[in-house]
């Protein structure tokens, strides 16, 4: 699924990304049904990095993204991902359903 990153943030080693559904299912969902009132799929993922394969699987999927080469801390990698339009291979199953 591609998503556009709103906000990505960390809060005692749990990390929430919060993601609009910009994937050609939506959009051509949104086209037939005429729904461009700004109500945007707002989609969450929250990966607690507590677990040794969620902080594994988040640092692979960190890696890809470009936006986050040479950035030194989580925070600054973490923040540097707004607004980038991105898969979420890798994370998907972090996906928050109801949020």
């Amino acid at each position: 699924m591609t998503v556009e990153i709103i906000s990505a943030s960390i809060k005692e080693s749990v990390v929430i990304i919060e993601c609009t559904d910009c994937s050609e299912a939506n959009l051509e969902r949104m086209e037939r049904t005429r729904m461009d009132d700004g109500n945007e799929r707002s989609i969450h993922f929250v990966i607690d990095t507590t677990d040794k394969k969620s902080f594994i699987v988040l640092r692979r999927w960190m890696l890809h993204q470009q936006c986050t080469t040479n950035k030194k801390t989580w925070g600054e990698a973490l923040s540097s991902l707004k607004g980038t339009i991105t898969d979420t291979y890798g994370i998907g199953k972090f996906r928050v359903w109801d949020m």
